[in-house]
């Protein structure tokens, strides 16, 4: 695609807001269908085709954070050692202009700084009752099967770790998926998941 891009650059530079605007749709949209790997794929082609039309590449990378897009967490883990916006700017300086390479490199270190912060702070509670308990039923209901499986392991006060080698994943995928949990069943972290889950029995029964 980065060859198409340099090959077709005027094309590009008409289709780009156009693509900018799909992406501002399409983003929502991959909020609330989380589970479907295609529209993963689907908007992070837009956003780098985006990248590649427009001058200010900020809002989209941004955007791209703040609705928790996964290709982009790999991207941002690889930014720890500032190899990737020095990379990405390099390419748009050689290959468009400085002001290009400039946003480039300002829109991955702000899309960082994103991460970051979707990260460490606290999720706000979708339910407007702090105090409602947490059932079997949501559980099932709003979660996919992972995510239950988590869920139940959380209530089970197990760490990361634990529940990585029980489930044959790496300790980051749990984390994410940990977030996910927190944020379909309104909750912070896992201590407020623990504290309103209604069937102090065993979990799952």
């Amino acid at each position: 695609m980065g060859y198409w891009a340099g090959t077709h650059p005027a094309r590009l530079l008409k289709q780009g807001y156009p693509l900018a605007a799909a992406f501002f749709v399409l983003a929502p949209a991959l909020f609330l269908l989380e589970e479907s790997a295609f529209l993963y794929v689907l908007v992070y082609t837009l956003v780098v085709i985006c990248q590649l039309a427009l001058s200010n590449t900020a809002p989209f990378l941004a955007l791209a954070y703040s609705y928790r897009l996964y290709w982009f967490y790999f991207l941002a883990s690889l930014t720890y050692a500032w190899r990737i916006p020095s990379f990405f700017s390099a390419w748009a300086l050689r290959h468009f202009s400085v002001s290009t390479g400039i946003s480039t490199f300002t829109a991955t270190v702000l899309a960082l700084v994103f991460y970051f912060l979707i990260r460490k702070l606290p999720l706000p509670a979708k339910e407007t009752g702090a105090s409602r308990t947490i059932t079997d039923q949501d559980i099932k209901t709003k979660l996919s099967r992972r995510e239950q499986q988590i869920a139940y392991l959380l209530i089970q006060n197990l760490t990361n770790k634990e529940i990585a080698e029980q489930l044959f994943i790496s300790e980051g995928t749990v984390e994410n998926h940990n977030h996910r949990v927190y944020r379909k069943l309104g909750v912070p972290d896992r201590l407020e998941l623990r504290t309103r889950y209604a069937d102090k029995g065993l979990p799952g029964n």
